[in-house]
C-alpha cells in the first residue's frame, strides 16, 4: 500500500459545495471510503450516515423556512374540506450505499447483499483490518489459511440478539486471525451498540480482536464498552440480516448454512 498524502477536497450535496482537509488519502483507497471520511470530516458529530442525512434535511428545511431579508413569511392556507387540494408528495429518500460488501448464500442459495460503511476515522486498526479480510489482499495469515472473510460461515446466530462471523481458520467460533499477526488492542469505544445493523468485533476479553465480527439485531447496550463498533449496515438489513437472523437458535447454533460466499469493496458501478 503506498504513502499517505494530504490533500484538500471537496463533495457538492444539495447543490452546495463543502470542503475539508483530509491526512493519509492513499493512492489505493477506494472512492467511496474516501467520500465517507471527507463527510464525518465534515460533520465530525455525526457518527453514521443516517446522521448526516438526517442533519442535511434539517438544515435543508430551516433554509427554506427562512425568509429572505425584508420579506414577510407566507402564512400558510388552512386546508379546507372539498377543496381539492392534495398534501405535497413526501421527498424521496436518499439511498445510501455501502463501502464493503458480503455475498449471503443459506443452504447454498444466495439470498443477496449486505454494504457496510466502516470508520477508519475513528478506529482505524479495526476498520483497516475488517477492509482488507473482505478484500483478501493480505493473502495468507501465519495460520496458512487466507486472510479473506470469502467461504466462512456464520457460526452463532441469536435472534433478537446478534449474528455472529469471521471465524476464518476454524469456522467454529474458537479461531480466528487479524491481518496484524494475531490478535490487536481495543482502540477505543466511541461509537455504541445504540441500533440494530451496528457492526462490531466479538472477542474473548480486552485486547482479544481478530477477525470475528457480529452484526446486531437490535440495540444491544449491554455490549458498550466492551466490544469495538467500527461500522454499520447501510444496504440488506431488512432483506438479508434479518434472513440470517431466521437461521439461529437460543443458543446460538445456527439452523441452516449461512456462508459469506462473496465479499470485497463496493465499486461505484455496482
Amino acid at each position: 500500500m503506498g504513502d499517505g498524502v494530504s490533500a484538500d477536497l471537496s463533495v457538492v450535496m444539495d447543490g452546495k459545495m463543502y470542503s475539508a482537509h483530509l491526512d493519509n488519502c492513499k493512492p489505493d483507497m477506494a472512492k467511496g471510503e474516501i467520500c465517507m471520511q471527507l463527510l464525518f470530516k465534515i460533520f465530525p458529530d455525526c457518527k453514521n450516515l443516517d446522521e448526516v442525512d438526517t442533519l442535511m434535511k434539517k438544515r435543508k428545511a430551516e433554509e427554506e423556512e427562512e425568509p429572505e431579508e425584508g420579506e414577510e413569511p407566507a402564512a400558510k392556507k388552512p386546508a379546507e374540506e372539498g377543496d381539492g387540494e392534495k398534501p405535497a408528495a413526501a421527498p424521496a429518500k436518499r439511498e445510501l450505499r455501502g463501502t464493503l460488501f458480503f455475498e449471503i448464500s443459506i443452504d447454498e442459495k444466495v439470498i443477496g447483499r449486505i454494504e457496510f460503511v466502516i470508520r477508519p476515522d475513528l478506529v482505524p486498526l479495526a476498520a483497516e483490518n475488517f477492509r482488507c479480510l473482505c478484500t483478501g489482499e493480505k493473502g495468507t495469515g501465519k495460520s496458512g489459511k487466507p486472510l479473506f472473510y470469502k467461504g466462512s460461515a456464520f457460526h452463532r446466530i441469536i435472534p433478537g440478539f446478534m449474528c455472529q462471523g469471521g471465524d476464518i481458520t476454524d469456522g467454529d467460533g474458537t479461531g480466528g486471525e487479524s491481518i496484524y499477526g494475531d490478535v490487536f488492542e481495543d482502540e477505543n469505544f466511541h461509537l455504541k451498540h445504540t441500533n440494530r445493523g451496528v457492526l462490531s468485533y466479538a472477542n474473548t476479553g480486552p485486547h482479544t480482536n481478530k477477525s470475528q465480527f457480529f452484526i446486531t439485531c437490535a440495540p444491544t447496550p449491554s455490549l458498550n464498552s466492551k466490544h469495538v463498533v467500527f461500522g454499520a449496515v447501510v444496504r440488506g438489513f431488512e432483506e438479508v440480516v434479518r434472513e440470517i437472523e431466521k437461521c439461529g437458535s437460543p443458543t446460538g447454533k445456527p439452523t441452516k448454512k449461512v456462508i459469506i460466499s462473496d465479499c470485497g469493496a463496493v465499486k461505484l458501478s455496482d
